[in-house]
């Protein structure tokens, strides 16, 4: 890594310090971060949008199947709890 010095306002920087603690990342990780996020193109990051969608649909389908088998395995349960009460 190459060092990169640079001035800010003083009320900017105090922002961006509560700003940076606040989500636990030093300052370095912040700004490496910004800048690669500013640096990447619209297209890039349509396509990761895209991704991340495509990922979230599939779990929300896969918990919709849990949550069947859950709700199935539950009434199993009750049912059979039932005819040992008999």
């Amino acid at each position: 890594m190459k060092p990169l010095c640079f001035k800010i306002d003083e009320e900017l920087l105090h922002e961006l310090k509560v700003h940076v603690a606040a989500r636990g990342q030093s300052m370095q990780e912040f700004m490496n971060t910004l800048i690669r996020q500013t640096l990447t193109s619209p297209e890039k990051q349509l396509q990761d949008i895209t991704q991340v969608r495509a990922e979230i649909d599939q779990m929300r389908t896969r918990i919709k199947e849990l949550d069947a088998a859950l709700r199935k395995e539950q009434k199993r349960i009750e049912a059979a709890s039932a005819s040992s009460d008999e």
